[in-house]
């Protein structure tokens, strides 16, 4: 509480709700300006979209009618297939054949005809509306399954058409009787040639009644017309037999057309049946507009109802967006206050929790390098404890070695005196504790190193360079390849008793790192030797060492992920060690190195 208090007096925090409050007003006047903007579109609008929905209407009854007859259809259609391929059909329509070829007298038949009938009638009378099922021998022998009284007449199907459709349909309507037949050739199963041919009558009521029975809020009309444009079958009695009135080419889309029948303007549109028949469905246009005045105070209601609750609605909203927010600026406060661990829950994918997780991810890397400062910080203190351990009264030195080497020159020992010196050069390089050096400034300390241990091993140990002069202004850390250097010789050339040699490569690698590596042919490492020492130098918690230890630790907090260690070693033929920094031509400055 206090430290919303604060916030509030240093005007980081206005008041608990303000935020709240400008969303809320933004929506109300957003509101406002909609319900105006849509008051008027609403009334130019509100004839098109009506006619939309009424020609949405009548496109779902049109295809529920077509749906019902395309099922009636397929009833009747199934009905055929299930005769064509029936094995009674077919072994007695085949033996009446061959009876009729090699007995042209005998018509009677009377046993097959009974068993063909006595095999499909259950079929056949299972549909409802079919008056008779007939079949035909191809020498017209006919055996009639259902009422013989009334038959379709169908002059224009002859059986020739029947058998070119090769086993495909016939559909005929007679307006006479009332009456629609399917034609259908029988093939053999065997060589599907024909055998005879089928007609499937039924009344024009089996389709009319599924027309009637369309379920629709208002009352429409259909007319199932065939090829010829003649109405076969309505769903108004008085219209059945006649011819179509309308041009029906443009009722695709919906169009609102004068009924000739009823005088008043109405919705036409059509849809083909899988068999060519067409059907034509209308609505008159009163009744869909009878019911406009209602809708709009219906639609004015809602409106009002609607409107309320998106208020309640968004006064609650704009809480639940601002609690985010509020949530937020706690977690950054505390953090401003101390806090370090303080972070933000995310709990969305909203604007506010990727802002959030930014802020989660700056204080991370926030924390990550004051922890990483303070890593460094203790190291150098350590390092300079180490190094004032050493040091021991650096004055009093420099004037030893002046002295030593003055009576070295005095008399006539160089060798004396040059040690001298470069011990001297090398003392003071120590003491100086710059962070970084050119390459060329390292290799001076390592040549006063190297020098000094010449006299020492004198001609046991061999150094064998290889500098590019192109990476010698490049910077490093200070004494960084020295003790690398200094542990070869220690470990691996001082107990060799043949002659020890040290190579030293620098190279610089796709303009952006530099790459070293110090490679000795002493006595080597086994592999166990050579796990200790990996697990000696990469260990975070061991703090001592100022050989490979040190130069690893000082590596990777200076550089972290960009640089590479590595210890390599056979026992009997020697080690190597190699790391890999980034190039530096400002000293301390890595983080754009590319050349």
């Amino acid at each position: 509480m206090r430290r919303r208090d604060k916030l509030k007096q240093t005007g980081v925090l206005k008041t608990n709700g303000s935020l709240m409050n400008k969303i809320f007003k933004v929506y109300m006047l957003l509101m406002f300006v909609s319900c105006v903007v849509l008051m008027v579109v609403f009334g130019i609008r509100f004839s098109s979209v009506y006619n939309s929905q009424a020609r949405s209407h009548m496109n779902d009854v049109t295809v529920a009618a077509e749906t019902g007859l395309e099922e009636r259809i397929s009833q009747i259609d199934q009905l055929s297939v299930s005769i064509l391929i029936n094995n009674s059909v077919q072994k007695n329509l085949k033996e009446i054949n061959y009876q009729t070829l090699v007995n042209p007298e005998n018509t009677s038949f009377q046993t097959e005809k009974a068993a063909i009938s006595s095999e499909i009638r259950g079929s056949v009378f299972n549909v409802p509306g079919i008056v008779s099922a007939r079949i035909f021998s191809l020498d017209n022998v006919e055996i009639v399954i259902g009422t013989s009284g009334k038959r379709i007449k169908a002059d224009d199907i002859t059986k020739e058409k029947i058998y070119d459709q090769n086993g495909g349909t016939l559909w005929a309507d007679d307006e006479e009787n009332g009456m629609i037949g399917l034609y259908r050739a029988i093939l053999s199963v065997d060589d599907f040639k024909p055998i005879g041919y089928m007609i499937i009558e039924c009344k024009n009521s089996y389709f009319s009644e599924k027309l009637q029975s369309v379920p629709s809020t208002y009352k429409n009309r259909f007319y199932l017309l065939n090829n010829d444009m003649d109405i076969i079958v309505s769903s108004e009695k008085n219209m059945y037999g006649n011819s179509f009135p309308l041009e029906t080419r443009d009722f695709k889309n919906v169009k609102i057309v004068k009924d000739p029948s009823t005088g008043e303007n109405s919705y036409f549109t059509y849809q083909y049946v899988n068999n060519g028949w067409l059907l034509v469905s209308t609505i008159n246009v009163g009744q869909l507009w009878k019911n406009i005045g209602i809708a709009l105070v219906s639609v004015l209601i809602t409106f009002g109802i609607v409107l309320l609750v998106s208020l309640i609605i968004m006064r609650y909203a704009a809480r639940v967006m601002v609690k985010p927010t509020k949530k937020l600026v706690d977690s950054m406060t505390a953090y401003q206050e101390g806090n370090f661990d303080s972070r933000f829950k995310v709990e969305s994918q909203d604007e506010i929790s990727q802002i959030g997780m930014v802020y989660n991810q700056m204080a991370d890397k926030v924390q990550n390098l004051i922890e990483k400062n303070y890593t460094l910080e203790i190291a150098n203190r350590e390092a300079e404890i180490e190094f004032l351990k050493m040091q021991i009264n650096p004055h009093f030195l420099y004037n030893c070695l002046d002295t030593i080497s003055w009576l070295g020159f005095s008399n006539g020992n160089s060798e004396i005196t040059d040690l001298a010196v470069a011990l001297g050069k090398f003392l003071r390089a120590s003491i100086k504790r710059e962070d970084y050096y050119t390459i060329k400034q390292e290799m001076e300390v390592v040549d006063n190193y190297l020098f000094i241990q010449k006299y020492r091993f004198g001609d046991k140990i061999e150094i064998r360079h290889n500098i590019p002069d192109e990476v010698l202004n490049f910077y490093i850390p200070s004494f960084i390849i020295q003790p690398v250097i200094e542990n070869s010789i220690v470990h691996g050339l001082e107990e060799q008793i043949e002659k020890g040699i040290l190579w030293i490569n620098i190279q610089l690698c796709d303009n952006k790192y530099l790459q070293f590596n110090l490679t000795d042919n002493g006595k080597g490492m086994d592999e166990e030797q050579l796990k200790q020492v990996i697990q000696n130098y990469s260990d975070k918690n061991k703090k001592s060492g100022i050989g490979l230890s040190n130069v690893y630790r000082r590596l990777n907090l200076l550089y972290g992920e960009a640089c590479e260690f590595h210890v390599t070693s056979v026992a009997g033929e020697g080690t190597e060690v190699t790391f890999r920094i980034p190039v530096m031509q400002v000293p301390g400055n890595h983080t754009q190195n590319e050349i």
